[in-house]
């Protein structure tokens, strides 16, 4: 294909992944197939620039259950960002009974009128408290926990006393069956309390890395750097596969939700869904360009860090 015919913001570039035939939209101008190589990552020979590996995904039998942690003091961005990604009219247009949505969702809280104030002063209602989450992640009916952030006062007062949220994430990690853990921005520091970095690779809102490097003494991640999202693989030590996501600032989880949609539906899938927001995925998340950060005690204050 003659690149030059077609305008650089719509080039696309076939590549052959498992004799599965994937469109991916590249805005770097020095890529061309013949300059990617056929490789686990596909990496341009010219600038290393690097796209995750494309695997055929077959047709989902039923829905994957999502479930959100709400709070107060949240970020709504980093809840309903990703709900727009994860139940986007691309990925349910021919939704039916014999072809369901790929991903459906509930939400829970501690309070028992399923209540709570989001920073941004609006109000939402979760479908469960915390105790009925904790009894579907017991029946399995939990798929992937998705957690958002919010200021640093709320998470450092949950974290220092304990709160339910911890008990509900640590639940979902022992729990016997295959999974994805999911941060948002700051969530991240919820998810690293529970024990759910050790180790792995992570991030978050770069304001809170001190934070998170603070609350994980316990359960060390492998590495905390600033990025847009990270895929720290599996859990280790375990018999099942608890599969941990992170995400950097509010919109970074736009990203990891459309990496999510990816890994489990294609790559066709999430940039119909990217394409459907109008939105400009950042997919360079393999080739961080900022380097670990230096020992956790010259980090940024490790409380008190974005109110």
């Amino acid at each position: 294909m003659d690149r030059s015919t077609l305008p650089i913001a719509l080039r696309r570039i076939f590549l052959s992944a498992e004799q599965n035939w994937t469109i991916i939209r590249l805005i770097n101008r020095c890529c061309t197939r013949s300059e990617l190589q056929t490789t686990i990552s596909h990496s341009c020979k010219t600038c290393s620039f690097t796209l995750p590996m494309s695997h055929p995904k077959p047709k989902m039998a039923k829905s994957m259950k999502i479930l959100f942690l709400l709070y107060d003091g949240m970020n709504t961005l980093d809840v309903n960002g990703p709900l727009d990604v994860l139940c986007n009219y691309a990925l349910r247009s021919q939704e039916s009974a014999t072809n369901p949505a790929p991903f459906v969702v509930k939400t829970a809280c501690k309070s028992d009128d399923k209540i709570v104030k989001a920073y941004e002063y609006i109000t939402m209602k979760a479908d469960y408290t915390f105790s009925d989450a904790i009894k579907e992640i017991g029946k399995g009916e939990v798929d992937i926990l998705m957690v958002p952030g919010g200021i640093s006062t709320p998470i450092d007062n949950m974290i220092d006393n304990n709160d339910p949220i911890l008990d509900v994430i640590s639940t979902f990690i022992d729990a016997p069956k295959d999974k994805w853990l999911v941060s948002i921005c700051t969530g991240a520091l919820l998810c690293g309390a529970a024990g759910g970095f050790k180790g792995v690779n992570a991030t978050t809102h770069f304001k809170a890395l001190g934070g998170l490097a603070n609350v994980t003494k316990h359960a060390p991640p492998l590495s905390i750097t600033r990025q847009r999202w990270v895929d720290g693989g599996y859990l280790p030590g375990q018999d099942f596969k608890t599969r941990v996501i992170s995400s950097g600032g509010i919109s970074c989880g736009l990203d990891a939700s459309l990496y999510v949609v990816q890994q489990v539906l294609g790559s066709g899938k999430a940039w119909a869904v990217a394409d459907m927001m109008d939105l400009n995925w950042n997919v360079q998340w393999t080739k961080p360009t900022n380097p670990l950060l230096p020992p956790p005690s010259t980090y940024a204050p490790t409380k008190g860090w974005l109110n």
